[in-house]
């Protein structure tokens, strides 16, 4: 609203009555505040944000299309994540919650002990 030159205290006046303000929520772009607080799955993307997106996708599958092609082995494409949608991928796993002492550590990863203390 300060960007039009409004401010709060003007509700309800000539000046920006209650169909003004409404008008103003229900038209404001994905940049503002008012967008990204009635559009919580949006978060304030475009659908030039979105175009952009698939844009990087098709781009991501056309190279892996190619490597494959040449006898490579290219790691699978993710999609670019988009606001509102949740991620499907098994990205996160989880070790265990068994917390382990430094000589534990110091085994497993095969650390050198005397690095370490030095």
């Amino acid at each position: 609203m300060i960007a039009l030159g409004l401010r709060w205290a003007d509700i309800g006046s000539e000046r920006l009555t209650w169909r003004d303000l409404r008008v103003i929520a229900q038209t404001s772009g994905p940049g503002t505040a008012i967008y990204r607080a009635t559009s919580p799955g949006g978060a304030g993307w475009s659908a030039t944000d979105y175009l952009l997106a698939d844009v990087f996708d098709a781009v991501e599958r056309n190279t892996y299309a190619l490597i494959k092609a040449n006898g490579g082995k290219p790691r699978t494409p993710k999609p670019h994540p988009r606001p509102g949608v949740k991620s499907t991928s098994t990205e996160t796993k989880r070790t265990g919650t068994t917390l382990l002492t430094r000589e534990q550590l110091t085994a497993r990863f095969k650390w050198d002990a005397k690095r370490e203390e030095g």
